[in-house]
């Protein structure tokens, strides 16, 4: 089941429409809220990626991805300003590749690679960033 590459959540997993009518009810009377608004997220074919910036050797391309799902779904992480970008189809600066490394040969592959073309590094992990980790600056 694929997570969402917008926000928290499974892509495949939507929220009952009960629950989200409930929620809002919720949200009205506690905190006066008078109207919503409703914002579509964008599909993977909205978005319009920059092109990776350099090609991996043959032996890196097959622990690395550069599709539109995994680049994008790793540009940010789950905080509320990086769910806000998500959802209005804000990309600017996605990761070339996304590397799955399986075996420790294959990480330290990756990073001689990278130290040799002074390409930059980021840990996902679990992906939340509420610091913003997971974002170049």
């Amino acid at each position: 089941m694929p997570r969402k590459f917008w926000g928290w959540g499974d892509a495949d997993f939507p929220i009952a429409p009960t629950i989200i009518e409930k929620t809002k009810l919720l949200l009205q009377m506690s905190l006066g809220i008078k109207e919503f608004s409703t914002i579509e997220p964008p599909t993977l074919s909205d978005l319009k990626l920059r092109k990776p910036r350099f090609e991996l050797p043959n032996h890196l391309s097959t622990i690395c991805k550069s599709d539109t799902y995994d680049r994008a779904s790793h540009t940010y992480g789950k905080s509320y300003r990086d769910i806000w970008r998500g959802l209005y189809g804000i990309f600017d600066n996605p990761p070339d590749y996304v590397a799955y490394p399986h075996t420790e040969s294959e990480i330290v592959e990756l990073f001689e690679f990278a130290q040799k073309n002074q390409i930059s590094l980021i840990p996902y992990g679990g992906g939340s960033s509420v610091c913003g980790g997971v974002e170049v600056t």
